[in-house]
C-alpha cells in the first residue's frame, strides 16, 4: 500500500509540474558566458550583473563568467572604454560582444 501511495505522489507531482505552464522557473539556472570585443579578443574584468539580482561578478582572465541562480531577464555588461550593453538572456551560455566607445 505504501508503494502505491508513493508512486501516486510522484506521478501527481510530475504531472502538476508538467502542466503548470507559465514562465520557466530559472531559479536554479546557471548562466555561463564570455565577453569579447569586436576583434574577438577576450575582455578580462568586465562587470556582469543580472537585471533584478544584486549579485555581480567579473569576467576572469579568459573573459569568462558564471552566475548561479540567474533569475533575471537580461545581462548588464560594462567595462572601461566600451559601451555598456544589455543582452536578453535566451540560453544558459552566451558570448557577449562589447563595442568600443
Amino acid at each position: 500500500m505504501k508503494n502505491i501511495i508513493l508512486i501516486a505522489a510522484i506521478f501527481l507531482t510530475t504531472t502538476l509540474s508538467a502542466f503548470a505552464g507559465g514562465e520557466k522557473n530559472t531559479s536554479t539556472s546557471i548562466l555561463k558566458g564570455t565577453v569579447v570585443d569586436n576583434n574577438n579578443e577576450v575582455i578580462a574584468g568586465a562587470l556582469i550583473s543580472i537585471e533584478g539580482m544584486e549579485e555581480k561578478v567579473y569576467t576572469d582572465l579568459d573573459g569568462n563568467f558564471v552566475i548561479s541562480n540567474a533569475t533575471g531577464k537580461a545581462v548588464n555588461v560594462s567595462f572601461v572604454s566600451y559601451e555598456d550593453k544589455i543582452v536578453e538572456i535566451n540560453s544558459t551560455e552566451m558570448t557577449i560582444v562589447l563595442d568600443e566607445k
